[in-house]
C-alpha cells in the first residue's frame, strides 16, 4: 500500500448508472462502440467507481461511473457527459493483480489501513483498469490499481 498518492485525468468521458454487474460490462462494451463510432482514441486506463449497492426485485443495483480519458474532444450526449477535469490528492492506493472477483480482498486491505491509522475515508473506491484485457481472456493476468481519498488529520 502506498500513500499521497493521486489520480489526474483530463478531457473525461463519464458515464453513471445503476446497473448489475451483467449491466456494467454491458455498458463498458457500448462505450467501446462508442468510442469507435466517434474516432475517438482512449489517453488513459478506464476508470470505474461504486457509489452505492443496493437490493432491488432479489439483483444488487450497483451506482457506477465509469470514467475514461479520451485524447479528443467529444460532444456530450444525453448518456455520455464530459469531465474537463478529475483530480483526487492524498489518496492511498494497492495494486490488485488477477482475477478481480479476489479485489475485494485488495480493497479491504485499504479499508483496514484506513481503521487502524485512524484515517477517514473521503471518496468510495477508485479501480483503474491498468492492464485491460479484451473480453474472454484470462482474468488472472488483470492489474487494477485500487484508490481511496483519505484525510490523514487526527481530529
Amino acid at each position: 500500500m502506498n500513500t499521497n498518492q493521486e489520480l489526474r485525468m483530463e478531457n473525461i468521458l463519464s458515464f453513471r448508472s445503476k446497473m448489475t454487474h451483467t449491466q456494467v460490462q454491458q455498458e463498458l462494451n457500448e462505450i467501446d462502440r462508442f468510442i469507435q463510432l466517434n474516432k475517438l482514441s482512449k489517453s488513459g486506463p478506464s476508470v470505474t467507481v461504486t457509489y452505492s449497492i443496493e437490493d432491488h426485485e432479489g439483483q444488487q443495483l450497483l451506482d457506477t461511473e465509469v470514467l475514461i480519458p479520451i485524447c479528443e474532444h467529444f460532444t456530450e450526449t444525453e448518456k455520455y457527459k464530459c469531465k474537463n477535469l478529475f483530480h483526487l490528492k492524498g489518496a492511498i492506493k494497492a495494486r490488485h493483480n488477477g482475477n478481480p472477483q479476489l479485489l475485494g480482498n485488495t480493497i479491504n486491505t485499504l479499508l483496514h489501513a484506513i481503521h487502524e491509522n485512524k484515517w477517514h475515508q473521503l471518496t468510495p473506491v477508485y479501480c483503474v483498469n491498468v492492464k485491460e484485457l479484451p473480453p474472454n481472456k484470462d482474468f488472472n493476468k488483470m492489474v487494477i490499481d485500487t484508490y481511496i481519498g483519505v484525510s490523514t488529520s487526527i481530529l
